[in-house]
């Protein structure tokens, strides 16, 4: 297997990888056997070398690649102990084959890795609870009750929100987090009956 031009064997012990799987990266064969679950979370300093290498095999922009360099940034931070594990394996078969291995690197992984795009109303409702708290006036009443309203709600009523949620965080939320709520607050559709 082909080293990882940016991955040293210092951050991949850092990472603390736990699923039990060998890789060998810059002539570390790692094994997972360090059950920290850091994952890619938090571990920013591994997320700048991963989209480093990114950057280099599978070009931002492109078909094979991230959209830019901050979508890979985020999207690393992100991904769980397997997920990362297994786009780092597609890494490292990048460097040599990138048509091949390119797709596995990315945020739905390819058909090589797990897909680690976020479920919509988890994002939403992770959102509404910072920004619109639940249990206020303003907010849902619970998380429950924000994930259930949002999974019936018809994409574009989702999507009413999502820019009414944004409206509320940078702009005026007593104005607008009652546009987020079930009933839509009489600016986005009420959500459908359950």
């Amino acid at each position: 297997m082909q080293s990882i031009t940016h991955l040293g064997a210092a951050v991949l012990l850092a990472l603390g990888l736990g699923s039990a799987c060998a890789v060998n990266f810059d002539g570390l064969t790692y094994d997972g056997d360090d059950d920290t679950g850091n994952g890619g979370t938090g571990d920013s300093e591994f997320c700048v070398d991963f989209c480093d290498d990114a950057e280099d095999f599978c070009p931002f922009g492109t078909a094979l690649g991230y959209e830019d360099r901050d979508t890979c940034l985020s999207d690393c931070a992100g991904y769980s102990d397997d997920e990362l594990e297994c786009r780092l394996v597609e890494m490292s078969g990048a460097e040599t084959d990138p048509d091949i291995h390119c797709e596995g690197t990315l945020l739905d992984g390819g058909e090589a890795c797990p897909d680690a795009t976020p479920d919509p109303c988890t994002s939403f409702c992770d959102d509404a609870a910072t920004v619109c708290p639940f249990g206020t006036d303003d907010g849902y009443p619970s998380r429950d009750d924000c994930l259930s309203v949002c999974a019936r709600l018809p994409q574009q009523s989702l999507n009413c929100r999502v820019v009414h949620l944004g409206y509320a965080r940078d702009i005026d939320a007593e104005k607008h987090c009652p546009h987020t709520v079930e009933d839509g607050g009489g600016t986005c559709e009420p959500a459908p009956a359950e």
